[in-house]
Formats: C-alpha cells, sequence, structure tokens
C-alpha cells in the first residue's frame, strides 16, 4: 500500500457518532475505520461487477432458452414424462 492521502467527506450527524463511538471502543483512529470501511465497499463491488461481467459474459456464450419452456420441462420431473436436459434442450431448439 502507499502513502495515506488525506480525503475530506461529511458524514450525517448519526453517522459521525457512531464512528466517533467505534473509534473509541476499538482504540483506532477515525481514519483507520473509514479507510477500512471504503476498503471493504469497493472490494465487494469489484467482486460483484466482476460477477456481473462472468454472467453477461455466459449469456451472450452459452444457449439461453425461454423460461416457460424450462418451466414445462421442470413440471415433468418425477412423472412418466420425464426427459433429460439433454433430451429436453433437443425439444426446445427444434420449437425455437
Amino acid at each position: 500500500m502507499g502513502l495515506a492521502k488525506p480525503t475530506t467527506i461529511r458524514l450525517q450527524e448519526e453517522n459521525q457518532r457512531k464512528l466517533e463511538d467505534l473509534a473509541v471502543r476499538t482504540k483506532r483512529s477515525r481514519s483507520q475505520l473509514i479507510d477500512r470501511a471504503v476498503e471493504r465497499y469497493i472490494s465487494d463491488y469489484e467482486r460483484y461487477y466482476a460477477e456481473l461481467d462472468e454472467a453477461v459474459a455466459s449469456i451472450r456464450s452459452d444457449p439461453t432458452y425461454p423460461a416457460d419452456q424450462v418451466f414445462d420441462w421442470i413440471k415433468g420431473w418425477g412423472t412418466d414424462e420425464e426427459t433429460s436436459f439433454d433430451g429436453h434442450l433437443d425439444e426446445i431448439k427444434k420449437a425455437l
């Protein structure tokens, strides 16, 4: 990690009070707590957007099927009309 750079933020009074209380309880500076909170927030959103990008790429590269046809296939589970997923995919592809 590089050197910390100063940043000014505005907090709601309630958040300011909670931050101060937590700093006292944890014996950490407000800056340390804010830096850690921002670090976690960024990490969470980086992971979220990476997963979202992966999902979009999957949708673009893998076949997708209309929900009603998938639900029809699911309704067949445990019945005499149950088919394997691969077998049902052939039926769906023909319908498209």
